[in-house]
């Protein structure tokens, strides 16, 4: 059994060498390809500027105002207004005695995620004069005029995420801060010292049913804290949500005073606003087909099915051609580095692919085919060699070996070797002739010898017998 094996082994060496045949690729496993989006690219279309947005505003104009002429160089654009938006800032300026709830509110029809983004400067807030300044953000304003939902509170020790339950705004903006911070209760809160200097970086993610809230303070002793909190209505406790609250999109920017008739001007400035919708663009659409190099402008013949991948306009993304499908090879693409941008008019990207194979062919001087092989599964783009055969009767004409490169424009070749048909020459018999001398003798002549011996033979014996 051994030597048999080691027989059928060798046997196949030797019928490689004969063949010649030498692929030094191995195939590799299909791979899918892919359409990356770029991660870092922002969706948002919607990022308009403060004194863009049409905000409901509530405030005394003109009323009650802390004026004197050292101070009126600090109020903004020199009006009488007690809410400014300058560029990209918002400053609420204090009142001389009433405690007022000034705030801004926009109501937003758009549920889809938003980010707000926002730094806070106490400036001259005095806390003796100031309440609490701070965001509303996930509100809903209900049919009997109230408004649910939450808002984010700098106050004067602590931050803090307070839920409105059908509370009055409106109603309330001539009653102050007071009547907001005791009717509104706290969700969650950090105690902090508040100085007259601090400044607060805040971020609020949200959506209509839940926002995260990231707070980093910088004291006036420039050392930082972070401060996170967050709410989910799917996991909050029944205390947490407003009645019959199932979610809002609405937000707005706040400043509520105390009570203190004095001359006292206390004022906070909200800057680097950022209010970015997450309302998405339009969604691109972008078709990968896997085309048969060779048919190209002709038929554009399929080597798999066209993959379809969606992505926001003005969205980057790059395509991971598969190295091979089945046994074809990548050789190309119609993008430039297999990158591109999603545009709203679908668009097609053609990944090139071709079939490498080679035809072993061996024929007589007439074209009449000896031997034909094709070699056409797990081929790269390289030279592939092989060796003429043997055939009883043909001479090979030519070399004993050819190679041939395999490329992308000429992915199926062929080796041809050409033989030349022999005749055998034919071959006279002549007649035997016994020599006059020598040894060598007759057959028929040696015959004739061993007849007339043994006929002496007998003829002896009769002789004897008779006598």
């Amino acid at each position: 059994m051994k030597k048999k094996s080691i027989f059928l082994a060798i046997s196949a060496i030797a019928l490689s060498l004969v063949v010649g045949i030498f692929p030094n690729n191995v195939v590799a496993e299909e791979e899918e390809a892919i359409v990356v989006n770029d991660e870092n690219f922002d969706s948002t279309i919607n990022n308009p500027a403060v004194t863009a947005i049409s905000w409901d505003k509530y405030q005394e104009v003109g009323h009650d105002m802390a004026f004197t002429s050292a101070q009126s160089g600090l109020l903004g654009d020199g009006s009488d207004e007690h809410i400014q938006l300058i560029g990209n800032e918002v400053k609420f300026f204090g009142y001389y005695s009433n405690p007022y709830l000034d705030f801004l509110y926009y109501t937003e029809s758009d549920a889809s995620a938003k980010e707000f983004t926002f730094s806070i400067s106490q400036d001259q807030m005095d806390w003796h004069t100031i309440n609490s300044v701070g965001f509303f953000v996930n509100c809903v304003k209900n049919t009997d005029g109230t408004y649910s939902g939450y808002y984010f509170s700098l106050e004067s020790y602590r931050i803090a995420l307070r839920k409105m339950d059908h509370f009055d705004l409106e109603g309330n903006h001539v009653l102050g801060g007071s009547s907001l911070i005791y009717s509104c209760p706290v969700v969650y809160s950090q105690p902090i010292p508040t100085g007259s200097n601090d400044t607060y970086t805040v971020k609020l993610k949200s959506e209509e049913t839940k926002f995260s809230v990231e707070v980093t303070r910088t004291a006036s002793d420039s050392s930082v804290s972070m401060i996170n909190f967050d709410l989910d209505l799917a996991t909050a406790t029944s205390d947490q949500v407003p009645t019959g609250y199932t979610g809002g999109n609405d937000f707005g920017i706040y400043s509520a005073y105390n009570s203190h008739y004095c001359s006292s001007l206390s004022y906070a400035t909200f800057s680097d606003i950022t209010i970015l919708s997450k309302t998405t663009r339009e969604v691109g659409e972008v078709n990968v087909e896997f085309i048969d190099y060779t048919t190209l402008g002709d038929t554009n013949m399929s080597v798999k099915d066209t993959m379809t991948a969606d992505g926001y306009e003005g969205q980057n993304f790059t395509v991971n051609p598969p190295a091979t499908i089945g046994d074809y090879v990548y050789v190309g693409s119609s993008l430039d580095a297999n990158t591109g941008t999603y545009t709203t008019n679908p668009q097609s990207v053609q990944l090139y692919y071709v079939h490498p194979k080679y035809t072993v062919e061996h024929v007589d001087e007439n074209g009449k085919v000896l031997s034909t092989e094709t070699f056409d599964k797990g081929l790269g783009l390289q030279e592939y060699k092989a060796k003429a055969k043997s055939f009883d009767s043909y001479k090979l004409s030519g070399a004993e070996s050819q190679s041939v490169t395999l490329t992308k424009d000429n992915p199926d070749q062929k080796m041809i070797f050409v033989y030349k048909k022999q005749t055998k020459a034919a071959t006279k018999t002549s007649a035997s002739v016994a020599p006059a001398t020598g040894d060598s003798t007759n057959v028929a002549a040696m015959m004739l010898l061993g007849g007339l011996s043994l006929l002496s033979i007998v003829v002896i014996k009769i002789k004897k017998q008779r006598a």
